[in-house]
């Protein structure tokens, strides 16, 4: 088991959110309102929220507003430090 105790430390936890923000690459439209830090499972769960702006196609760069009213969805992610990671969006 590794020990990831130092992500407990305060300064760390206050910018844990703004951390995985960074680190999936999300824009300024997103925002990470909470992050399930699971030590004893050596897992991590990420929940992301989008900010009501135009959501933009990488495709073609078109714009479109936001109307999914789909139930939270969760997907596994790469496994950033050793850690299980899902993302889920709702």
């Amino acid at each position: 088991m590794f020990d990831f105790s130092w992500l407990l430390q305060t300064d760390v936890m206050n910018n844990l959110n703004e951390h995985y923000r960074d680190l999936l690459g999300l824009d300024e439209s997103w925002t990470v309102p909470n992050v399930d830090l699971q030590l004893g499972f050596n897992s991590v769960v990420i929940e992301l929220s989008h900010r009501g702006s135009d959501l933009t196609f990488p495709e073609c760069q078109g714009s479109c507003g936001k109307a999914d009213t789909a139930p939270p969805r969760s997907w596994r992610h790469l496994d950033p430090r050793l850690l299980t990671t899902h993302v889920r969006v709702g």
